[in-house]
């Protein structure tokens, strides 16, 4: 069964030329080369009497498409990788179990049906020394593998309550330091 994105696989993503004007340049697996840019626009705006910025953004009917064939890839990925069951945060799309299953996301993807947000987990693969407690060393080397490394928000001991960003790039930079001496 052919999926509406099958013919084009993204296998490569950001080129410093169109970074600058917030796009992304990318190859598909035929080879052929294409923008990827939100068309969309956002507010940040500070209202009286609250602590924190009300954030707004307006997805075009491109942005749908984009998200539409990001979240069909991301199912296929995760099914792919052995998930039985996947929930996406989309209103009226149901539950995927097989890849026949993500067409139905497909359709249902819309301005009013799309629970927008981002999600950093954390704590999924505790850090240590110790192989039989933690899954990775404290520079993320996964126990049991010479040459298998995590360096991402599943390291970090607790979900922060606030955007983790920081926190992740400090210890993906600290270790991939640490790796690079190694050599």
């Amino acid at each position: 069964m052919m999926l509406p994105f099958e013919r084009r696989v993204v296998t490569a993503f950001l080129t410093t030329d169109n970074a600058s004007q917030g796009g992304a340049v990318v190859e598909f697996a035929d080879g052929a080369l294409g923008p990827c840019r939100r068309s969309g626009s956002g507010l940040v705006a500070a209202l009286p009497g609250l602590a924190a910025p009300l954030v707004t953004y307006r997805l075009t009917p491109s942005d749908m498409s984009t998200l539409a064939r990001g979240l069909m890839h991301l199912g296929e990925a995760l099914l792919a990788a052995g998930a039985t069951e996947l929930y996406p945060s989309v209103a009226g799309a149901g539950i995927a179990r097989s890849r026949g299953d993500l067409l139905r996301w497909w359709d249902a993807v819309g301005p009013a049906t799309a629970n927008l947000m981002t999600v950093h987990l954390t704590s999924s693969i505790r850090m240590g020394e110790a192989p039989g407690l933690t899954g990775t060393d404290s520079f993320g080397r996964v126990h049991g593998f010479t040459n298998l490394r995590v360096d991402d928000a599943s390291l970090l001991p607790d979900a922060p309550g606030v955007n983790p960003q920081a926190g992740i790039v400090a210890i993906a930079a600290r270790n991939a330091e640490h790796h690079l001496s190694l050599s």
